[in-house]
């Protein structure tokens, strides 16, 4: 089904780029898996979660190249996903990797070279 009467209703806004839904939750495009992606980044009483959907969509997914097959723009898609680790290694925010099938969470640092997990649950 489609969610037009959603939209129509005034029940859905869409929203489209990088902007703020909430004081404390930000949305952020990415285009490289496909056009218009979105992830989120939560600041939360314990710190900062980043939600980072298809751009990084588990831990082996870290390295520069590791994109997926599938990705419509994969060099587009590798910076974007520098972009969100040195956000994400800045801040110190547990990235949350909604595909990973056993660590469902990391956090990274900034190895030179790219960047390395240094740490995984538990920690919450």
């Amino acid at each position: 089904g489609t969610i037009m009467p959603l939209v129509e209703s005034g029940r859905l806004e869409l929203v489209r780029g990088n902007c703020t839904l909430l004081p404390d939750l930000d949305v952020a495009e990415a285009h490289g898996h496909t056009i218009g992606l979105q992830y989120l980044r939560i600041k939360t009483d314990r710190g900062m979660v980043v939600y980072c959907t298809d751009v990084m969509p588990t831990r082996h997914h870290l390295g520069p190249a590791y994109t997926m097959g599938y990705d419509l723009q994969p060099l587009i898609d590798i910076k974007e996903k520098e972009a969100l680790l040195e956000y994400a290694a800045a801040s110190k925010a547990l990235i949350v990797s909604e595909h990973d099938d056993t660590v469902p969470a990391i956090r990274v640092a900034d190895d030179t070279k790219w960047f390395k997990i240094v740490e995984t649950p538990p920690f919450l």
